[in-house]
């Protein structure tokens, strides 16, 4: 799912970064330039979407970047404060496309 909403929203003409669970993306977000908008799917190996939530919200830096959750578990969704939507999979690209753009104008 990863690879194939990447693959959309590169076509689409986004830069796209991507990571294999909630730690590689803290890794990744200690390092580069920030996002304007994370795609959080909740069930990952390694840190859980819940596990990163909770980290990314102690680093102000990284808790003012907007937050999609795209889950097939959103009643799963304990703290759902804070997040900009909640997308349930199987995911509707063009809502995808359109939260995306809506969060990433320039």
């Amino acid at each position: 799912m990863r690879d194939i909403i990447s693959m959309i929203l590169e076509r689409a003409g986004m830069t796209v970064a991507t990571a294999k669970n909630g730690r590689d993306a803290l890794d990744q977000l200690g390092s580069a330039p920030l996002p304007r908008l994370i795609l959080l799917d909740l069930m990952m190996p390694v840190m859980t979407g819940q596990e990163f939530l909770v980290e990314y919200r102690k680093d102000e830096r990284l808790a003012q970047i907007p937050v999609v959750v795209v889950t097939a578990y959103a009643d799963g969704l304990t703290d759902a404060t804070g997040v900009a939507a909640i997308m349930c999979k199987p995911v509707d690209m063009r809502q995808l496309l359109g939260l995306v753009q809506q969060h990433c104008r320039p």
